[in-house]
């Protein structure tokens, strides 16, 4: 006999017991987090014969379509549009431009909920079907899980808890005047002033929609990063181009941060050493997020974690070493990214479903790209500059040709090549259109096509993708000019 969730006769759950206190049930595989990789996950397990239930309090709608993704993009498109605007007077077009913030934001908040309310049908779904227990799960011991008054027997667990905002110490004692993107979307209107803590994705792209829509922004970074690029001449290049339209500090040591009438006072040295001081309405904190394995017990069901809070993980099957455990999406640190939360979802859910038998799978040609503008891009595995066995080469984009025609001539392609084989290995982009450049990149270092071979395919005039083609001339010349030849 199979039991649902209230004690019903139901396919897919086995050897439900009920008293006034525990309700328990036994399932093939448990999911806990109901994010794109947690949904992906039952629904492969399910798909493979397994009897499944997924756990999580809320709220739902995935981090992507509610807080992340789809929102910042919203406030980035209202954004373009104001600087596209303002930008036509150098074409001879002139445009007077009025934001306001509460129309923006109203905006973002309709199309946020519209691309959440997709994801709530697969809830309501569940809800139906009677596999879904809205409470904070937590490992009891090793295959067995406690959410709520439920206790949750599996034969796996894919953990799929997703990630969570990390606020510096110093910034938390600042209370509700700290923000990060998971409560930023749902402000009514624009602030006057912002202090963005943290120069990788979130904080550059939302720096600079904010800045762009008339409010008054300074960022403030650590280490020298800019987004997520490696090679030192584009960072400072990228760094460069956004300094023009507001200040990013890409270094700082911070002196003092307080509560002021007004909002927030910092003091903080810049990458110079001159001492600044500025008060801004508000504190964006963007300076990473962290697994969400805190309050998961894992020690209780035999689960070490590392100094990075991260147990061992397979990264082809993503099984928890010497464990019956899964992890999927965000919280196994692997690529934070949507596409590959989906297809861990699926790798995940397949092996918890079929272990002790499990498939590795090779992953995705890494592909990460960052909405500011010009946008940034990085695929495949970007190698360090020592690397003697890496060809590198690009192009600037100043002059190319669609890009001055569309006023939009700014940044840089580098391409690396392996030299033994005169194959594309990794592209580092800072440039317009970047996410559509990074596609092609990503298809063609997959492809494992010799650099010669991709110059033979079509480069249409006038394209941005003109630009790729004169890299890649670029990248064979290098290749050739230190000793390589072959299909390069």
């Amino acid at each position: 006999m199979f039991f649902g969730l209230n004690g019903e006769a139901r396919r897919g759950w086995s050897g439900a017991r009920a008293d006034t206190h525990v309700k328990t049930v036994k399932v093939d595989v448990a999911v806990i987090g109901a994010g794109t990789a947690g949904l992906t996950a039952r629904r492969t397990a399910e798909k493979a014969g397994a009897s499944t239930v997924i756990v999580d309090p809320g709220p739902f709608g995935t981090t992507c379509a509610r807080t992340g993704c789809m929102p910042s993009k919203l406030l980035i498109a209202a954004a373009g549009m104001a600087e596209a605007s303002r930008r036509s007077e150098e074409l001879g077009v002139f445009n007077r431009v009025v934001v306001r913030g509460r129309d923006v934001m109203g905006r973002v908040r309709r199309e946020r909920d519209r691309f959440v309310a997709f994801v709530m049908d697969d809830i309501h779904d569940l809800k139906n079907k009677k596999l879904l227990i809205e409470e904070k799960a937590e490992f009891a011991e090793a295959g067995v899980l406690r959410a709520g008054s439920w206790r949750i027997e599996a034969g796996s667990i894919v953990v799929a808890s997703g990630s969570e905002p990390f606020i510096p110490p110093v910034y938390r004692e600042l209370g509700n005047m700290v923000m990060t993107h998971e409560n930023f979307f749902d402000m009514e209107d624009l602030p006057g002033s912002v202090l963005v803590v943290g120069a990788g994705l979130v904080g550059l792209e939302l720096g600079q929609a904010l800045h762009r829509l008339g409010v008054r922004v300074r960022v403030l970074g650590l280490q020298g990063r800019v987004g997520f690029l490696k090679d030192s001449g584009l960072k400072d290049e990228a760094a460069g181009i956004l300094n023009r339209e507001f200040p990013v500090h890409t270094e700082h040591k911070l002196l003092e941060v307080r509560k002021h009438h007004t909002g927030v006072r910092i003091r903080f040295e810049d990458e110079r050493g001159d001492v600044r001081e500025d008060v801004f309405e508000r504190v964006l904190c963007a300076a990473g997020r962290k697994p969400r394995w805190s309050g998961l017990c894992p020690e209780k069901a035999g689960i070490s974690l590392n100094e990075k809070g991260l147990p061992e993980i397979c990264t082809r099957t993503l099984h928890i070493k010497d464990t019956r455990v899964f992890a999927a999406g965000d919280v196994n640190g692997i690529r934070p990214v949507l596409h590959e939360a989906s297809l861990e979802g699926r790798v995940a859910g397949n092996n918890a479903a079929s272990f002790p038998e499990m498939r590795g799978v090779n992953p995705k040609t890494a592909l990460n790209i960052l909405f500011t503008d010009p946008q940034m891009a990085s695929v495949g595995d970007v190698p360090e500059p020592a690397d003697s066995g890496i060809a590198v080469a690009g192009v600037s984009f100043a002059s190319q040709g669609r890009s001055r025609i569309m006023n939009e001539n700014r940044g840089r392609i580098l391409l690396y090549a392996d030299r033994a084989t005169g194959t594309l290995r990794a592209a580092e982009l800072v440039t317009p259109r970047a996410e559509h450049l990074a596609h092609e990149i990503a298809w063609m270092i997959g492809s494992n096509a010799g650099v010669g071979e991709l110059l033979s395919r079509p480069f249409y005039h006038p394209t941005f993708e003109e630009g790729l083609h004169t890299a890649l001339e670029n990248l064979h010349e290098a290749l050739f000019r230190n000793g390589q030849h072959g299909d390069a």
